[in-house]
C-alpha cells in the first residue's frame, strides 16, 4: 500500500498523508479513561538545540526524483497557565529509498507508516507530520494537508492518547502553522499552532514576544545602550524561575530585578537562620524565621514594583512547582545538592528549558593551624536541551551521587565541620549567570557557539571557560528530552492551576 499526498500546484507541495492504514493496533497502550477534554488553548511548539539545523539540512535538500522532503518528529506535551505545549523530543527523517514521486504529491509507504507510529508507540511520545515552505512567512496547511491531518488523527489519539499529534509545515523566519490534536479532545476538535520556540543560545521565539511598555523607562537608558530597546523589551516580556533562594540565588534575584525582568518565579521552602544573615542578599536580623521567598519578593518589590514575583513555597520537584517553573523562559538552578541537580536536569530536558546552573566550592588546607583555603572554585553553566547535559560536562555522575547519599559530599567547605559560604564568591557566580540570563533571552553578545560553561577560580584570580561534546549515547538525554509531563500525570484527574 502506497502513502499519497495530493497538491494544488508544483510550486506549493504537501506531504501529509491522506489515509490512516498501516498504523499498529493500540492493545498495548493504557485505556484513556473518562472524556474529560482540554480546553481549547493556545499551542506553542517547543523544539530542541540543534533541532532548526537538522531540519534545515534534512527538509532543504531536493528529494529523490523531486519529492518534496518529510519528517516525523516525536512529541510529548504539557500545559502551562499560558499555552498548551507541544514538545518535540526527537526527528525521524525519511529515507530516500521510501519516497515515491506521484503526480498528486509525494509518496511513502504504509510499512514506513507503521514503523514510524511503532516507535512513537514504543516511546510513548505523539506524532508529528512536518514538512517546509520555506518560502511563506506565514506557512498554513493547505485544505489537503488539513483533510488528510484530519483523517490521521483519530487513528493517532487511538494508538496514543495521552499525547499530542500534529501536521506542521516550516516556513521562512523559523515560523511554524500548522494543527494539533490535544489529548483528551474529541476527534473533531483541532487547534491551530499560535508560537513556536526554538531554544537556543539565544531563545527564539517566532512571533517575538516582547512587553508593549516599560515602566520607569529612563531607569534603564545606560543598560539599553548595551542591549537596545528591543533586548529591554525581551526582558520586560521575560520570565525566569530561580530554584533555591540562599546565597547565590539571593544575589541573582536582586539583579534580575535591577536588570528589569518582567516575571520571577520563585521556589523555595526553606526559612530564614541566623546562619542565612552574612550571605543572604536582603535579609535582615527581624527576618529569622521567615520564609525566604517572603523576603526576596519584599526585596523585588523596593527595587523594581513593575517586576511581578510568584512564589511556590515548596520543595522542587513537587507537581506545584513544577507545572509553576514549566511556564518560564530561563530556569536557574541555585541549590546545594547534586541530588536535586538531577531533577532539574531531568526538567530542563522534559519541558525544553534552559537551564543555568550555579555553585561555589572551598576545600580547606589540612593541618593544625590557621585553616587556610586551598582551593575556592565556582561555575556557571549553561545548559541547552538537546546540547551536552550535566552527566556529559561531569558535573553529575554517579560516584559523585553515591557519595552525597553516604553522606561524603559534596559539601561547601571540604574539611569543615558544617558547610559554609561567604557573599562575595556568591556575588560572582551570580553576576556571571545574570549576563547569561540577559544573553539567553536578548542576545545582545555575538557568539559563535551555544555552549556555556565557566568556570571561576578564585585562588588563582581567573575565569576560564570549558568545551564538552555532546554524548549521543547519554542516556539521560535521549530518556528524557521532550518528554513533557509524565503519562501517570497528564491522564490523572489533577488539572493544572495557576499559583
Amino acid at each position: 500500500m502506497r502513502r499519497t499526498t495530493r497538491t494544488r500546484a508544483k510550486s506549493r507541495p504537501r506531504a501529509v498523508p491522506s489515509e490512516s492504514r498501516g498504523l499498529p493496533t493500540p492493545e498495548s497502550h493504557p485505556p484513556t479513561g473518562g472524556q474529560t477534554q482540554w480546553p481549547s488553548r493556545r499551542i506553542e511548539i517547543r523544539f530542541p538545540s540543534g533541532f532548526a539545523n537538522r531540519l534545515d539540512s534534512d527538509l532543504g535538500r531536493p528529494g529523490p526524483g523531486g519529492a518534496e522532503r518529510v519528517m516525523f518528529g516525536l512529541a510529548g506535551g504539557f500545559e502551562t497557565s499560558s499555552y498548551y505545549v507541544v514538545s518535540v523530543a526527537d526527528l525521524l527523517p525519511v529515507p530516500d529509498e521510501e519516497y515515491t514521486p506521484s503526480e498528486s504529491g509525494t509518496a511513502w509507504s504504509s510499512k514506513l507508516m507503521a514503523k514510524v507510529a511503532s516507535e512513537a508507540l514504543k516511546r510513548s511520545l505523539g506524532l508529528l507530520l512536518i514538512h517546509s515552505h520555506s518560502f511563506s512567512s506565514h506557512p498554513s496547511l493547505s485544505r489537503t494537508d488539513e483533510l488528510g491531518f484530519r483523517t490521521l488523527a483519530p487513528r493517532l489519539k487511538s494508538l496514543i492518547p495521552f499525547r499530542p499529534h500534529g501536521s506542521l509545515v516550516l516556513g521562512e523566519g523559523r515560523s511554524v502553522g500548522g494543527l494539533v490534536s490535544l489529548p483528551r479532545a474529541s476527534n473533531q476538535a483541532f487547534n491551530r499552532i499560535g508560537d513556536v520556540r526554538w531554544t537556543e543560545n539565544p531563545i527564539q521565539m517566532v512571533p517575538p514576544r516582547s512587553a508593549h511598555s516599560i515602566p520607569f523607562e529612563l531607569v534603564y537608558d545606560r543598560q539599553e545602550l548595551l542591549i537596545g530597546q528591543v533586548g529591554q523589551r525581551l526582558l520586560r516580556a521575560a520570565t525566569i524561575g530561580v530554584v533555591g533562594l540562599g546565597g547565590g540565588g539571593s544575589h541573582l534575584v536582586q539583579q534580575a530585578a535591577h536588570a528589569g525582568i518582567g516575571t520571577l518565579v520563585l521556589v523555595d521552602d526553606d526559612t530564614i537562620e541566623a546562619s542565612n544573615l552574612a550571605r543572604l542578599v536582603g535579609a535582615e536580623a527581624s527576618d529569622i524565621s521567615r520564609r525566604k521567598t517572603e523576603v526576596m519578593t519584599r526585596l523585588v518589590a523596593r527595587i523594581n514594583p513593575s517586576t511581578t514575583v510568584l512564589v511556590v513555597n515548596e520543595r522542587f520537584p513537587s507537581a506545584r512547582s513544577i507545572r509553576a517553573l514549566s511556564d518560564v523562559d530561563v530556569v536557574v538552578s541555585c541549590v546545594d545538592t547534586l541530588s536535586s541537580r538531577v531533577e532539574l536536569q531531568k526538567f530542563g530536558w522534559r519541558y525544553l528549558l534552559p537551564v543555568v546552573d550555579i555553585g561555589i566550592g572551598t576545600r580547606l588546607a589540612e593541618g593544625p593551624g590557621p585553616r587556610r583555603a586551598q582551593s575556592i572554585a565556582g561555575h556557571v553553566h549553561v545548559y541547552l536541551p538537546g546540547g551536552p547535559c550535566m552527566w556529559c560536562s561531569g558535573l553529575l555522575s554517579q560516584e559523585k551521587l553515591s557519595l552525597e547519599s553516604a553522606g561524603l559530599g559534596p559539601e561547601y567547605v571540604v574539611g569543615a565541620a558544617n558547610p559554609a559560604q561567604v557573599v562575595s564568591f556568591n556575588g560572582v557566580v551570580a553576576s556571571m549567570a545574570v549576563t547569561e540570563l540577559m544573553q539567553l533571552v536578548t542576545g545582545f553578545m555575538a557568539r559563535s557557539h551555544n555552549q556555556v560553561l565557566l568556570q571561576y577560580d578564585v585562588v588563582a584570580g581567573e575565569m576560564y571557560s570549558l568545551r564538552v561534546d555532546l554524548d549521543h549515547h547519554c542516556p539521560h538525554d535521549t530518556s528524557e528530552l521532550g518528554m513533557g509531563d509524565p503519562i501517570e500525570f497528564a491522564s490523572s484527574s489533577i488539572q493544572p492551576r495557576g499559583l
